[in-house]
């Protein structure tokens, strides 16, 4: 498997931040789902820890 690294400029509001935590610039993994996403009712213990990994990068 190969990872491409591609910056993309996004905004991102969160619900609750205290004070300045995230500056501009900061790097962050972000992981967009939804309704279409993957079904994961049938998904085993190891694929379930693989969906949550992707969240790291």
């Amino acid at each position: 498997m190969v990872r491409l690294a591609q910056r993309v400029p996004v905004r991102i509001r969160l619900d609750h931040q205290q004070g300045n935590l995230w500056p501009s610039g900061t790097t962050a993994t972000v992981v967009i789902t939804g309704q279409e996403d993957r079904d994961t009712s049938q998904a085993n213990f190891f694929q379930k820890l693989a969906m949550r990994l992707r969240e790291f990068g």
